[in-house]
């Protein structure tokens, strides 16, 4: 990577049963330096990066702490509104994580695990679904 490019994409495809009984998303990763995550399109996470549109040139705003030189730590990223982008059936989790620049760098990491807390229908009262259109 190193004098080649800043930034990788990544891609995970699940399948989610009945979206209804998702409450919410959690992103428990380890970056260093930078990412965007989406959910079927939508933007739910951004840490370290400009607020903008970003090309797959663009770089990490700065170097993620690295305690004790032992590599970046686990951070919890919330995602508002993730269940609202869930459907029935297949879901799409898109990353896009950048390093801090080209060229004086020594590492890149990116790793991540998905959280969906699911509530158990025979205790919570059914919930009001935001319409998804359908896709085509």
């Amino acid at each position: 990577m190193q004098s080649n490019y800043t930034s990788i994409y990544l891609r995970r495809e699940f399948n989610v049963g009945n979206r209804g009984n998702v409450t919410n998303l959690l992103l428990f990763a380890q970056v260093d330096d930078g990412f965007i995550a989406w959910i079927n399109g939508v933007q739910m996470v951004r840490a370290n990066v400009p607020p903008a549109d970003l090309s797959s040139a663009a770089v990490a705003s700065a170097q993620y702490n690295e305690p004790n030189n032992n590599g970046a730590a686990y951070v919890v990223y919330q995602m508002p509104g993730s269940a609202a982008a869930l459907v029935d059936g297949r879901i799409v989790l898109a990353v896009h994580a950048f390093n801090q620049n080209l060229t004086n760098t020594s590492d890149f990491s990116f790793n991540a695990q998905l959280y969906a807390y699911i509530q158990d229908p025979s205790t919570v009262a059914p919930r009001l679904l935001t319409p998804v259109p359908p896709q085509g």
